[in-house]
């Protein structure tokens, strides 16, 4: 095999004929970025190089058969590893391999080791190439239920489907704690205003008939905002319902009698309250704004997948603490996504992956690499022919390789194909 690839920033599909080599150029890229020296011994090769830009920088992994050594390159710098240390440390049974190889590699190998590493797909769909460990059965998605643990490891992309599960709960708990963190910013920020001073001119008065209006319309809104930062009794709503009322009757008045002398010292009495609900109002309409960017990748995720599942009459549900679950056909009881099929495990296994692995702790947006060996797989003929639209759709940032043999899944993208052929 010989091929020079030059990826495209947003999406690329190699395309070849079985053996053509996309599947080994997937391994050597994978072998190279989640440093795996050990799997340079495996194959046959002459030379190996992947050119990467990182802060707009070039850097250079390459990889050389030199006979009874394997030279590693890592921009200016190389390292020889002899063969049959690489050769032993392959086999995970025999551990002096790899206690020989992290004791002089490991140096070398950490600047790429601190790099995002790409989410490697391949047709198990599992991100990690270990076995789930039993320590994942502790969480709560699987209600430590040795019935849920068999059901969801059974059948087709069974660990996959585990591995997919705890990656959502993950990302609802750093969802829910960034939560947690809007929250006590809004309490402190309420709580500052009870005391903020307020200079009122007399100008100003009749502008403030227009903010109580809009006050009087974000009612709702504060409420919410209040039972969110604390235990609001009934007592507490109630005063609150008895102030907006007050405040929408006095508006009515004064518009009927504007030289009431009454209605004016209320309505000149309730200035300052009226100017820190008005400030609150503004800080509650930030805090909602943010509450609704660091659920995006949640409700984006749900209505992606409903949007395969609508012909099947399922409905995609998150619970409180991120467990999934179906509602078919609108009835009331949910069942397990153990039951998904086996296409629409991959979809679902496959669309997590792209959303949430692309958000940081915090879930903030960051760029990545995702490569998908065999996308097709199990999915029907117009899920593939969706397939890449949503994607790209769901996660534009995302630089894309998908390894396949279906025209369906390229669409109308075939400027972006990248051909691997077989040397002559």
């Amino acid at each position: 095999m010989d091929f020079d690839v030059n990826f495209n920033q947003d999406v690329n599909f190699l395309i070849g004929s079985n053996g053509s080599g996309k599947t080994t150029a997937i391994k050597i890229i994978k072998a190279l970025l989640n440093p795996t020296p050990e799997f340079f011994s495996q194959i046959k090769f002459k030379y190996c190089e992947l050119i990467y830009f990182r802060n707009n920088k070039e850097n250079i992994l390459a990889v050389n058969d030199c006979g009874q050594l394997i030279e590693f390159i890592i921009n200016e710098k190389n390292l020889k590893l002899p063969r049959e240390i690489l050769e032993n440390a392959y086999d995970e049974y025999i551990e002096n391999g790899r206690r020989a190889i992290s004791s002089f590699a490991n140096d070398f190998f950490r600047k790429v080791e601190r790099m995002p590493t790409p989410i490697f797909l391949g047709v198990d769909r599992k991100k990690s190439d270990h076995k789930i460990s039993n320590k994942y059965y502790h969480y709560d998605s699987f209600a430590n239920s040795p019935r849920t643990r068999r059901e969801l490891s059974l059948g087709l992309l069974g660990d996959a489907l585990i591995e997919t599960q705890i990656l959502i709960q993950n990302a609802y708990k750093g969802i829910r704690n960034e939560e947690r963190k809007m929250d006590s910013e809004l309490r402190d920020s309420i709580l500052k205003s009870t005391f903020k001073f307020f200079d009122f001119e007399s100008e100003e008065l009749l502008n403030n008939r227009n903010k109580a209006e809009l006050l009087i319309k974000k009612k709702k809104e504060i409420l919410t905002a209040l039972h969110r930062i604390s235990d609001v009794d009934s007592s507490i709503t109630q005063e609150v319902n008895v102030f907006f009322s007050s405040l929408n009757k006095l508006l009515s008045d004064l518009e009927d009698d504007q030289e009431d002398a009454t209605l004016n010292v209320n309505w000149l009495m309730n200035q300052a309250i009226i100017g820190r609900i008005s400030d609150m109002v503004e800080v509650i309409d930030k805090y909602e704004q943010r509450i609704s960017e660091i659920n995006e990748p949640i409700n984006k995720f749900i209505d992606t997948i409903n949007l395969f599942f609508k012909d099947s009459n399922k409905i995609l549900t998150m619970d409180t603490v991120g467990r999934l679950a179906l509602k078919v056909n609108g009835k009331a009881k949910s069942i397990g996504v153990e039951c998904l099929s086996s296409g629409e495990r991959q979809i679902l296994i496959i669309v997590a992956h792209v959303l949430f692995n692309k958000y940081g702790s915090e879930m903030i947006t960051k760029k990545g690499v995702i490569v998908i060996d065999e996308p097709e797989l199990s999915l029907h003929m117009r899920w593939q022919e969706i397939f890449s639209e949503i994607i790209l759709k769901v996660s534009p940032e995302t630089q894309f390789i998908l390894a396949t043999h279906s025209p369906d899944i390229v669409g109308d993208l075939g400027n972006k194909c990248k051909y691997v052929r077989e040397s002559d």
